[in-house]
């Protein structure tokens, strides 16, 4: 297993990746076919659950993390995250699809920025 130290560093860079990636599945998607297509809004679930599970390990490695960090949204992704593993029969795709078009690039930026420091 790695030392707590790398998986700290690394906690951003996933969360970086996978909302990336979920940026990826969505491009060119409109919210009309976002909300038909059960294949891009399963994409859009499965990138939400691992960058908020990314959210959650970043926050237990490092506490601080989330008040140092606040654009991180390190507690409402793991929310996220919850709310779609437990709650998968009630999925609001609405909601995923404002937060991958909200939420999930101001998340991105902000795990960069703290790469880049």
């Amino acid at each position: 297993m790695r030392d707590r130290q790398a998986q700290i560093d690394e906690a951003p860079d996933d969360i970086a990746i996978w909302g990336e990636r979920l940026m990826a599945h969505l491009a060119g998607v409109g919210e009309a076919e976002f909300a038909r297509n059960v294949l891009v809004q399963d994409a859009a679930c499965r990138c939400i659950m691992v960058l908020g599970e990314a959210a959650r390990r970043l926050t237990d490695l490092d506490p601080g993390m989330a008040d140092r960090h606040p654009d991180l949204a390190l507690r409402e992704a793991y929310g996220a995250r919850n709310r779609i593993a437990h709650g998968y029969d009630v999925v609001d795709y609405a909601i995923v699809w404002a937060a991958a078009r909200q939420a999930i690039p101001r998340m991105v930026a902000a795990a960069r920025a703290v790469l880049d420091h």
